[in-house]
């Protein structure tokens, strides 16, 4: 509806507003409102205001105004508004640019500071450099504008030192040692945790049971094996003191608890550190200065003359060629898995890539030989380490250390045994196939011959000649894998190129042997795709790698320790052996895992290694 003179004059400001929702208004209204845009605006601007409403002399007599009359009265509202908003230099700074954008860039610097109590490891190292960058820049501009922007310098001045600070914090924890010390502090908490919360619950029921019998100091855990977590707990901590210690704790395979920390902390570096074949520098570099720091000598040897991939060969004394070499293998197969550990009711439970193979092995190895030498059951200069690169492919690690001219008269390998000593493994012989054809329009497929047909051709004819390879009474069947197929470049392209790797596990036999029959089985397969006037073209070439090996047979003859035969290949083989050279193959931890995504082992099978590999290394000297 339109309202009157009196209306209008009563109304507040608000209610004013409303009147644009009103198509018509009488004189009186337009009068009130020329009233109310003079008491709003500055005085300097009332000629301006008087000017825009002398419109008011045209209003027909009928009282009725036109639509561009209310238009230009709104308009001149508005300006008298602002008007009046500027002539305040507070307000008017708050309705300024110069307030509104550090304002709401605040959020940035914000974020950061709260970015700052998170963990270092989701820090973006380049993004870090970027805002570091970019607050400094505006914190230059912020001073050289006029007038100068003391918000926006305030602004980036908070989010320079945020982003600073997570910069240290990004290079502490990546470069300086902060990531080694927070997965440390994080493993031994949750180991502790674990163990406390599985035995907890096993040494309260315990407790119930005894406590109006005995003190709790000569509780007997003869049936400890049944609580392994609540052994795990008491040994790793070592609350109760030696003279009272529960009948029956002591079991012979448990090593005490400073041990069992270092062993968990070898073990959990060794993972930790990614070391895929081809990438094992880090994990040589690290473990490198791990022996250094206790006074270990090492030697590093170049692999394929590349800096990068180094063997290591380390020993506490001043030979480094004793009697007794231990070794194993630092690479691991892809992809990487990280370091995990966690207890339910009756056991520790570690896993990541490499946590059975090889790097169980290579911990349980290291703890075992330091804790002899620190009982003085070992000599320095009795003793050496090898450990080796690139054993997950091709064994190029160990072939290279045949140049270190090394004769031990016995030489332990690690590698996963069951905790079993080995009795021997199958043979081996890689190679890849490349198989040639010629493109051609898919719709069109005389017109060329596609590899892809040749290799199919090929791969079928040796998986027929698997059923014909020898076998034995020790080791069983000859198997043939074919572990990678690639081929072609498109679906409607007939394909030009086609590869496959595959590897045999020898039974018996020689390499030699079986190598000639594969050669001859894919040449008779692939006769048929030659094409007229080019029967010379070679349609298929194989590339073994290296000379492979035969079935392995090795030493068992240590007191105590179950046996087993493995269908994996080792290092062993690439090693040159010596006339009367004893070899064992031991290591905790189950094949059946190794090179999965649930690789794990127990800490109660790790310990046992430790034992187990001192009863072999007092075993050589015997």
């Amino acid at each position: 509806m339109c309202l009157d003179n009196t209306d209008l004059t009563g109304c507040a400001y608000g209610e004013k507003l409303y009147m644009l929702d009103c198509p018509r208004y009488s004189e009186a209204s337009l009068t009130a409102y020329h009233a109310f845009a003079l008491k709003m605006t500055n005085p300097r601007d009332e000629a301006g205001v008087r000017e825009v409403f002398s419109a008011r002399s045209a209003v027909p007599d009928s009282g009725r105004l036109h639509l561009s009359q209310l238009s230009a009265a709104m308009a001149a509202a508005i300006k008298a508004l602002n008007a009046k908003i500027r002539s305040n230099p507070y307000t008017d700074y708050l309705c300024s640019t110069h307030f509104w954008g550090p304002a709401s860039n605040f959020g940035i610097p914000l974020a950061a500071v709260m970015d700052t109590q998170k963990d270092p490891e989701i820090i973006s190292g380049s993004m870090t450099l970027a805002l570091t960058g970019y607050s400094a820049t505006f914190m230059r501009y912020a001073m050289a504008v006029t007038p100068v922007n003391y918000l926006l310098f305030g602004c980036h001045f908070v989010n320079f030192g945020a982003q600073v600070t997570q910069g240290y914090r990004y290079l502490n924890y990546w470069n300086f040692g902060g990531k080694e010390l927070q997965d440390k502090a994080k493993s031994e908490a949750s180991n502790i945790a674990g163990q406390a919360k599985a035995a907890a619950h096993k040494v309260e029921d315990k407790a119930k049971e005894v406590a109006s019998k005995i003190s709790i100091f000569h509780i007997n855990f003869s049936k400890s094996r049944s609580c392994p977590a609540a052994g795990e707990l008491l040994d790793v901590l070592g609350s109760v003191p030696a003279d009272q210690q529960p009948i029956g704790a002591s079991e012979p395979n448990t090593i005490s608890s400073s041990w069992t920390k270092e062993l968990i902390s070898l073990h959990r570096h060794l993972i930790t550190t990614e070391s895929i074949s081809g990438n094992e520098y880090d994990v040589g570099k690290w473990l490198s200065k791990y022996l250094k720091d206790d006074d270990w000598t090492i030697e590093t040897q170049k692999v394929n003359n590349d800096s990068s991939r180094l063997n290591i060969l380390a020993y506490p004394g001043k030979v480094r060629n004793p009697d007794l070499l231990i070794s194993s293998h630092i690479d691991t197969v892809p992809p990487f898995y990280p370091y995990k550990i966690h207890s339910n009711d009756s056991e520790t439970i570690i896993s990541g890539r490499g946590s059975v193979d090889a790097k169980a092995s290579v911990a349980a190895q290291i703890i075992a030989t330091k804790k002899l030498l620190a009982e003085k059951k070992l000599k320095k200069d009795d003793v050496a380490l090898l450990y080796v690169v690139g054993e997950e492919v091709h064994g190029d690690g160990m072939r290279a250390a045949n140049a270190l001219e090394l004769t031990p008269k016995t030489i332990i390998f690690g590698e996963p045994t069951e905790g079993k000593l080995a009795t021997g493994h199958k043979g081996m012989l890689g190679f890849t196939i490349n198989a040639f054809g010629k493109a051609a329009h898919s719709g069109y497929p005389w017109l060329g011959r596609s590899a892809n047909e040749v290799l199919v051709k090929s791969l079928s004819a040796l998986m027929q000649l698997g059923l014909e390879l020898p076998k034995s009474d020790k080791y069983g069947s000859t198997t043939i894998n074919l572990g990678k197929i690639e081929g072609g470049v498109a679906g409607n392209v007939v394909a030009q190129n086609a590869t496959a790797q595959i590897a045999i596990r020898i039974a018996a036999g020689t390499p030699d042997d079986i190598g000639k029959r594969v050669v001859e089985v894919i040449k008779e397969a692939t006769e048929e795709f030659k094409l007229p006037g080019h029967e010379e073209e070679e349609m298929f070439e194989i590339l073994f790698a290296g000379k492979g090996y035969g079935p392995v047979d090795i030493d068992h003859d240590v007191e105590g320790f179950g046996t087993i035969t493995v269908n994996y290949g080792t290092d062993i083989p690439n090693l040159e052996k010596l006339d009367g050279q004893k070899r064992y193959l031991y290591g905790p931890g189950s094949i059946l895992v190794a090179h999965s995504d649930h690789e794990a082992i127990t800490l109660t099978d790790l310990k046992t290694a430790v034992k187990d590999y001192e009863k072999l290394i007092l075993h050589s000297f015997a």
